[in-house]
């Protein structure tokens, strides 16, 4: 296994920015799970907060963690767009780096908080991509929280990533939208994982009800804690076995 961490500039963003690649002995022949990170964290949190490495060296997938600070994975109105950083140039690079096969029924995203609402953003506008989504502790349904909390500090970062809430309506960035006037053959299964005693627990469970109402294959798992790593080194765990289990079957 080796771990790279790459400075580059993209083009969908105009500026420098990192991110670390986890590779096993042949990348070529391995599956890859795009993980991403959480509003306070960036692409170093997956390895410096859970035993990722270790687990990852226990299978034949590639992990690559990108930096989107706080973001939302979105195409801001100044122009750095985000999500078309991360869903397609990203992974165009490091299929050239690192020669990747990157077939679309090996080919997975997940993340935490933030980044589990990336990865249901991610995977559900890109079914031609990702096979599933793994999404922990997320924050599935932002109209809802820019309607609780717009008022707070999450009103202006919202303003800034999306524009404005009429904008984010019926967006690419509006999973329950994208969930309930799905229209792809395509499916990508849906992996939810929460703490019981996180804040978020119920709209997971809400949105989990949801995606089952409309027909994906969508599981969400409850698990003792709360918004924090001992939650999320778990899921992670569980979702690197899951995979390596697929890659098997």
């Amino acid at each position: 296994m080796t771990i790279c961490t790459l400075n580059f500039q993209p083009a969908s963003l105009g500026m420098q920015t990192r991110v670390n690649v986890v590779l096993p002995d042949n990348p070529a022949t391995a599956s890859v799970l795009l993980l991403l990170h959480g509003h306070s964290d960036d692409e170093n949190s997956w390895l410096q907060r859970s035993r990722l490495a270790a687990y990852a060296d226990d299978h034949n997938t590639v992990v690559i963690m990108p930096r989107v600070d706080r973001s939302f994975y979105a195409d801001q109105p100044s122009g750095i767009h985000y999500y078309e950083f991360v869903s397609r140039e990203l992974l165009a690079r490091c299929k050239a780096w690192f020669n990747l096969a990157l077939a679309p029924a090996r080919t997975f995203v997940g993340g935490l908080s933030m980044g589990g609402y990336g990865a249901l953003k991610i995977g559900l506008n890109n079914p031609d991509q990702f096979a599933g989504i793994y999404a922990m502790s997320s924050v599935p349904d932002l109209l809802t929280r820019w309607d609780r909390e717009g008022d707070s500090t999450i009103g202006p970062l919202f303003d800034a990533n999306f524009g404005s809430r009429d904008r984010l309506q019926g967006s690419v960035s509006d999973v329950p939208f994208i969930t309930t006037h799905w229209q792809d053959a395509r499916r990508p299964f849906i992996r939810m994982l929460c703490g019981t005693e996180d804040s978020l627990y119920p709209e997971n469970q809400a949105y989990a009800a949801l995606a089952q109402q409309h027909g994906f294959d969508c599981q969400f798992e409850s698990v003792p804690g709360d918004h924090e790593w001992a939650v999320w080194d778990y899921g992670v765990q569980e979702a690197l076995a899951d995979i390596a289990a697929r890659d098997q079957a």
